[in-house]
């Protein structure tokens, strides 16, 4: 009979972000998942069921299965969401973002999470070990990490006066059509402080916005905090200033889920991203903005202020004189915002607006 947790890996290896089935991996599943609900989300079929339609499915009895994914939601292993006729219905998280999150949101300092937290760390180890075999064969490279699952926004304010500025380009589209929203420990930089690598960056800790139903979902069982709007401006307004990045979903057709503020210090998808791009792959697991960073060599003065707020390191002085490596540049525009002689722009190079997902999302997995 095949290892529950090996399932349980492979069902969320059904989303867009994958992991080796490691044995570091499946000790953290094992410390987060007892055996029973480790089976349980390793049978879970595709899309959002209820307690009704799981029995049927699965063949079990409904009052124990219901009770079950009541307690599993509340310990953030599940994803629970509301039909309109008030039905609650269940879906299987992502181990990130999702899993993950569920678990870090609320800042938390307990042996659980240090020793789930240094079972990641062996994990990641052995993910990087395996990546730089496959970097070694660039071919297998572009078929794994093709699908670009998250993407940059640009700072709105520089790229302003591209008329060609369309709500896929603009962090206010996204805030303007949500209907609620709720802020939350970023995951990357908790977990990073309970390791003894606390985030580098002046930015709050409690970053990462979520939006619609999943705000909602995490907001009723107080994971996140209820913001407003103009909350949610301000902070990404203070996020941009000290620099991080807007990250989001790179999905065409689905809602925006959360769009996170992220820093090279902490966030596991640019470091992932950058050793990419630097091994000669043309792309990297992250969609770059439609845009990227120009600068007019006559009026800069080599300050070196944007050099040291660009978060995947694509800006170096030479002969101080500010050059920058197209490989790493996403398109953020903090370089933009950071220069005191406006000798940096943005310049639109496409006008992508996203993939269309093989499997639907349903909630904040498959």
């Amino acid at each position: 009979m095949q290892d529950s947790y090996v399932k349980l890996m492979e069902r969320m290896n059904k989303n867009d972000i994958k992991h080796p089935v490691t044995n570091p991996m499946l000790d953290a599943l094992r410390v987060l998942y007892n055996e029973e609900q480790a089976a349980l989300i390793g049978d879970f079929p595709l899309g959002a069921h209820t307690s009704q339609e799981l029995s049927g499915l699965l063949r079990r009895d409904e009052t124990v299965l219901d009770q079950m994914l009541k307690e599993m939601s509340a310990q953030g292993l599940i994803f629970e969401a509301g039909r309109k006729n008030g039905d609650k219905e269940y879906s299987v998280l992502p181990f990130e973002p999702g899993l993950m999150e569920m678990q870090l949101l609320k800042g938390e300092d307990n042996e659980r999470q240090r020793k789930m937290l240094n079972l990641i760390g062996k994990a990641h180890a052995e993910e990087n070990a395996i990546l730089a075999e496959i970097l070694k064969q660039p071919e297998r490279v572009r078929e794994e990490y093709s699908s670009q699952i998250g993407r940059i926004i640009g700072v709105e304010e520089v790229i302003a006066a591209d008329k060609q500025v369309v709500s896929w380009d603009k962090l206010s589209s996204i805030v303007e059509n949500a209907t609620s929203y709720a802020v939350g420990e970023c995951g990357c930089k908790h977990g990073k402080k309970l390791l003894g690598y606390p985030c580098k960056s002046e930015a709050p800790s409690k970053c990462c916005v979520w939006f619609n139903k999943t705000a909602d979902y995490l907001a009723d069982r107080g994971y996140v905090t209820r913001i407003n709007k103009d909350e949610v401006y301000t902070l990404f307004k203070i996020c941009q200033e000290a620099g991080l990045v807007n990250f989001t979903s790179n999905l065409a057709d689905t809602e925006t889920v959360v769009v996170c503020n992220c820093c090279k210090c902490c966030c596991s998808m640019l470091r992932k991203d950058r050793i990419i791009r630097k091994a000669g792959i043309d792309y990297g697991i992250t969609a770059s903005s439609n845009f990227r960073s120009f600068v007019n060599e006559e009026t800069c003065v080599g300050c070196g202020t944007c050099v040291d707020f660009c978060q995947m390191k694509a800006l170096k002085l030479i002969d101080d004189k500010l050059k920058i490596d197209p490989r790493f540049c996403l398109g953020c525009g903090i370089c933009v915002k950071k220069c005191p002689t406006e000798s940096i722009s943005l310049v639109r190079i496409s006008s992508h607006t996203g993939r269309i997902p093989e499997i639907p999302l349903v909630g904040a997995g498959v």
